[in-house]
């Protein structure tokens, strides 16, 4: 469904973007006297505005069955129900370095013993 409607979005925005649409169908843009700006001076006939709806439509249905497949994922996922603790006991370094700016030197932060699980996260 999802690939589906967003092919279907993809193929409409081609057809509205080439040559195949008449200018003279589409939207016409232009100045306006006594308006300061680029206006809407004419609108797309039926034929173009139908593209724009099915465009529109299948981006819009795309988004959503993409949004309730997330639902459908989170629902059924066993990671959901896991009761972990509210607080890490240990917090582990994410990074090998530090860098001081004062002395533009580096250290090396990471043992195995800074880590709970004695795990190398930067690796």
């Amino acid at each position: 469904g999802i690939g589906l409607f967003y092919l279907v979005f993809c193929v409409v925005q081609v057809v509205l973007c080439s040559p195949l649409v008449d200018p003279e169908e589409s939207d016409q843009w232009g100045f306006v006297p006594g308006h300061e700006g680029v206006h809407l001076v004419n609108t797309a006939t039926w034929h173009v505005k139908w593209l724009k709806v099915v465009s529109y439509g299948s981006e819009v249905l795309a988004g959503l069955l993409l949004i309730g497949s997330h639902l459908v994922i989170w629902c059924h996922s066993e990671e959901r129900r896991y009761d972990l603790p509210e607080e890490l006991s240990k917090l582990c370094s994410h990074s090998r370095f530090e860098f001081d700016a004062d002395d533009n030197s580096h250290n090396d932060l990471q043992s195995s013993s800074d880590c709970t699980s004695g795990e190398d996260y930067g690796s």
